[in-house]
């Protein structure tokens, strides 16, 4: 039997591969739901670009706002659909996916996962402000040494930290748990942690910097090969 209040503490955790190979498979399985999910959770980004081509619309107009947070709760639906799926076909590949209890429990879920990315959204502003504030704020020249390498610590500190709580939304989705009890969760789920049946320790942190430094490394790759191809094209033929 599974524990109802950790019902995935039973699972071993996985290297950085083993995430990005049973991630892929995932993704493909679920390919539809996912690119659908995407395109509706990027609403609210897609009208607020359409809303700056028209002066003439007030973008703090009430009803505007008022428009922009509903689209955004739809995208965050769509989000925690997509997110469910994703976890279906990770942790159980072979269960069949029942649409109408996908879009239950995401909606459901909905209010503690929007909360959770709220709660996590002003945690990590309020450390950028602090990071920001040690590299912009006015001091005299004999600080500006102690600033800087203050601003970097607290930078690293927060990065750090940010890593740590990045699991809230996620957990409060697929756990029953509050907004605020799923920051401790996270804290817990990305904690160094020695595997007793392996010969290695689990460092969920640089998993996590690992698999996100892949999309990043994609959108390098892409953008040095149309640099080169624009290159090409202007000075070399």
């Amino acid at each position: 039997m599974v524990n109802k209040k950790a019902p995935f503490k039973h699972l071993r955790p996985t290297t950085a591969p083993e995430m990005l190979d049973r991630s892929y498979f995932a993704a493909v399985r679920f390919a539809p739901v996912l690119w659908l999910a995407g395109f509706v959770y990027a609403s609210d980004h897609l009208t607020s670009i359409i809303v700056d081509q028209f002066p003439t619309i007030d973008p703090h107009n009430a009803y505007v706002v008022i428009g922009m947070l509903a689209l955004a709760l739809i995208g965050d639906f769509a989000a925690a659909v997509a997110l469910l799926a994703m976890f279906q076909g990770l942790i159980f590949p072979l269960r069949p996916l029942s649409p109408k209890a996908l879009l239950r429990t995401a909606l459901r879920k909905l209010p503690g996962y929007f909360l959770s990315q709220v709660l996590y959204i002003v945690i990590v502003s309020n450390i950028g402000i602090i990071v920001v504030g040690f590299f912009l704020g006015q001091a005299p020249a004999s600080e500006t040494n102690a600033r800087l390498i203050s601003g970097i610590l607290a930078g690293i500190a927060g990065l750090w930290i940010a890593i740590r709580l990045c699991l809230a939304p996620i957990s409060c989705l697929i756990e029953d748990g509050n907004p605020f009890s799923s920051l401790g969760r996270s804290w817990t789920l990305t904690a160094h942690r020695r595997i007793q049946t392996e010969r290695f320790s689990d460092f969920p942190a640089v998993r996590w910097v690992a698999v996100a430094v892949l999309p990043l490394l994609i959108s390098v790759a892409l953008a040095a090969g149309l640099g080169a191809y624009g290159y090409f094209q202007l000075y070399v033929r």
